[in-house]
């Protein structure tokens, strides 16, 4: 997965932290929050219906998502929940570890890209595929609950898609075009999508330790 830090308005954030690659996630798990249609039905006093019945089509609030991550990575945690980092007092500091603050809590924006291995991807004779996900806006991160027993720990952290993603194409390279170059989405994200899922040839980028800077080329 990669996880990308956005501003107040769901556009992509260059910095020197901006970005966290990681293949530490068991899995993601997204559930529609939908608004139940409305349905208008009159009969008369026969009991019949004085028109067809009318109902609108569902309306979708957001998408819930929860993340459930086998490694801690507190760089991304930050990124994901808002959660400030606690650093060492080397040079350059190192992270070693995440806090729950009353004042960042719930507090960040940032976008989440996964992929995933296809089943008949080595039967491909151009080459293997991978299944691309692209969720562009999400709020609210937070941490769900936490036991520490003798066994595993796992975190699970839990957050809504937005509407009004401003991640236009985007600002990776993640398909392949038709001249067999790496590049970002050919066309910008309406501002009303939650969650694009597609198929791509060009491979997932690498895992990395910790934050890495994002710079935007500019189009």
């Amino acid at each position: 997965m990669r996880v990308t830090r956005l501003d107040i308005c769901g556009a992509p954030v260059e910095g020197d932290c901006s970005t966290v690659v990681s293949s530490g996630f068991v899995s993601v798990s997204m559930t529609d929050n939908v608004e139940a249609p409305d349905e208008f039905k009159v009969k008369n006093a026969a009991g019949e219906y004085c028109f067809a019945p009318i109902r609108t089509r569902p309306l979708l609030n957001w998408i819930e998502v929860s993340m459930q991550f086998c490694l801690v990575d507190p760089e991304m945690f930050e990124l994901v929940t808002g959660s400030p980092v606690i650093t060492d007092d080397s040079t350059p500091v190192d992270a070693i570890g995440f806090a729950t603050d009353s004042d960042t809590y719930a507090s960040a924006k940032f976008a989440l890209e996964v992929w995933t291995n296809l089943a008949d991807a080595d039967c491909d004779a151009e080459g293997p595929r991978y299944g691309y996900l692209l969720l562009p806006f999400l709020k609210e991160g937070t941490v769900g609950d936490i036991t520490i027993e003798n066994g595993p720990v796992s975190f699970t952290v839990n957050a809504i898609t937005a509407p009004g993603t401003e991640w236009g194409v985007g600002p990776y390279d993640v398909i392949i075009d038709a001249n067999g170059d790496p590049s970002p989405l050919l066309s910008a994200l309406p501002a009303t999508r939650h969650r694009q899922w597609m198929l791509t040839r060009l491979a997932p980028p690498d895992v990395e330790c910790g934050c890495q800077p994002l710079v935007i080329p500019s189009l």
